[in-house]
């Protein structure tokens, strides 16, 4: 589904990205831990065209970036439609409804007539447990439920994968439990997902498999339950030391 290659990216003089390279399946859930300042969030931002690629390759399905070619702007809406980012702060648009914010992108971007999207949009809700928050402003949501809404806002493009960027940072535990909940039922659903999370309890639980970065690289990777019970980088074994998990 999708395929990084040599993912190389610095700004200025400072490298973020030291030659990653990442095999993501369809309906595999692939959890990035490591210290801030990794660049987890980064190569995230690589991958949809947020953050140009210095050197390497991103490919999602026939759709491809490759460092030095500029991608079009068609090739960049199409990456962007197959890889939905949910971000940290979740980004909705503060003015809109929580229906107008779901139903925005699929209008305008995939020229959806307002019925079909509003239709879609309330399914996504009902989905979300959040049918009676169609008409409230984003300010009258809890964090859980604007993360929700998120989330809604990114799958009414009917992306093919999911990249969340810290989805829990602002949750309760029970609030965290529940997205993890939501997170296992997508991917059962085909999607593929990258969550990046300094949440080890959460990485252990929703991952198919963890990858360890550290200074811009994977320091290392694998299934959670032997990642964390056998931890072979100083980079994980200092993160576990640090977070007592």
């Amino acid at each position: 589904m999708i395929k990084a290659t040599k993912i190389q990216k610095s700004f200025g003089k400072t490298q973020v990205l030291n030659g990653i390279s990442m095999n993501v399946e369809a309906g595999e859930t692939v959890v990035m831990i490591g210290p801030s300042g990794c660049g987890k969030t980064t190569f995230l931002r690589c991958l949809n065209g947020l953050e140009t690629i210095d050197s390497g390759s991103v490919q999602v399905g026939d759709l491809q970036m490759q460092s030095g070619v500029n991608p079009s702007p068609l090739t960049l809406k199409l990456l962007r439609i197959r890889l939905g980012m949910v971000f940290q702060q979740f980004q909705l648009f503060p003015h809109f409804t929580v229906l107008q914010n779901i139903m925005e992108a699929p209008r305008h971007v995939n020229f959806m007539a307002r019925h079909e999207a509003q239709e879609l949009a309330m399914e996504l809700l009902k989905k979300m447990n959040l049918e009676d928050k169609a008409k409230s402003k984003p300010r009258e949501l809890s964090g859980g439920q604007q993360q929700r809404v998120a989330i809604a806002r990114a799958l009414a493009m009917k992306p093919q994968a999911l990249l969340f960027d810290e989805p829990t940072s602002a949750l309760d535990p029970r609030m965290t439990g529940e997205i993890g909940s939501l997170i296992r039922d997508l991917a059962r659903d085909g999607l593929s997902i990258l969550v990046v999370t300094h949440d080890m309890g959460f990485a252990r639980r929703v991952a198919d498999r963890v990858c360890v970065f550290d200074k811009g690289a994977i320091a290392e990777e694998g299934e959670p339950e032997s990642v964390f019970k056998n931890p072979q980088s100083n980079a994980l074994k200092d993160l576990l030391t640090e977070t007592r998990y």
